[in-house]
């Protein structure tokens, strides 16, 4: 099935590109080889994540897409351009669109639009197209160039795929909330220990080789009602559990799937909504939990 992932993408190019966002980001940018794809991460100097994205480096190391949704791509743009300074860098908006592609028949679909089907966590491109198969489950494609976009694609979906994924994408309420292992970036190979510095580095270092971490995401299922948002609490009794960051509705229709950062000592207890729906959770990799 088509999808409208919600996705728009970034062109980094120039001598000193590998370079540039190697020393930004989370993920080991310089061991990245041709046609790899990977989720990255860019952090404030407090070590919390301002933007999440999928990094693709071409057959070219001076060329580099960064796929990230689409309400933040102007920001991330624009915040990168401020790193620059003198180095042989270029940092666009891409114009083209992105397509997802996931179901039965994606790999058959991707063909035909991209001339081929990549393995997970790689990309190929043809006629002006590139397809990612990204990594991790459940087995899903970004596909960039698909100009103009099918109309009226779904995109309820491809959010349920993300969400079982754990990729907690960020909104206006959770951007620079959270250091990179409260969303299991670390557990999804976004985050490098062996690299040097980079923004915030020596905070989230110092969280994994100190053992701080008190809070992580996990899934979680709560019944049908009102629809909760990004950033509204969960309780454990009167106390604080966390917050949920991404939401959508069940596959059946009934109830929503959740991404929620929690303290870990509340992850077992009996966690409810702020409008007391009870809260059903598992840890952020694995499969969704079923409530009883």
């Amino acid at each position: 099935m088509l999808h409208d992932p919600g996705m728009a993408s970034v062109e980094v190019r120039g001598n000193g590109a590998a370079a540039f966002l190697h020393a930004q980001l989370t993920s080991d940018v310089a061991g990245l080889a041709p046609g790899r794809v990977a989720l990255s991460a860019w952090c404030n100097p407090r070590g919390q994540v301002r933007n999440l994205f999928w990094i693709l480096r071409h057959s070219q190391e001076s060329a580099h897409t960064l796929v990230a949704p689409a309400g933040e791509v102007e920001g991330l743009v624009q915040g990168l351009r401020g790193f620059v300074l003198r180095a042989k860098v270029e940092v666009e908006r891409a114009e083209h669109r992105v397509l997802g592609v996931a179901g039965r028949a994606a790999e058959a679909k991707v063909r035909d639009l991209a001339g081929g089907v990549p393995a997970p966590g790689w990309a190929l491109g043809s006629g002006g197209r590139t397809a990612m198969c990204l990594p991790g489950e459940p087995y899903r494609f970004l596909v960039l160039g698909v100009d103009p976009l099918p109309a009226r694609l779904p995109s309820t979906e491809w959010r349920r795929l993300e969400i079982e994924a754990g990729i907690a994408w960020l909104t206006p309420e959770s951007r620079e909330s959270f250091i990179p292992q409260m969303l299991n970036l670390d557990r999804l190979g976004a985050v490098s220990f062996e690299k040097g510095c980079y923004p915030g580095q020596e905070i989230v270092a110092r969280t994994r080789y100190l053992g701080r971490l008190k809070r992580r995401l996990f899934r979680a299922g709560i019944a049908a009602g009102r629809r909760p948002s990004p950033g509204e609490a969960i309780r454990s009794a009167e106390r604080l559990a966390g917050n949920i960051v991404a939401v959508e509705c069940a596959s059946e229709g009934d109830g929503y799937h959740l991404l929620a950062v929690l303290r870990t000592e509340f992850a077992e207890d009996w966690l409810e909504t702020e409008d007391g729906r009870r809260v059903f959770t598992s840890p952020g990799e694995g499969k969704m939990f079923d409530a009883p």
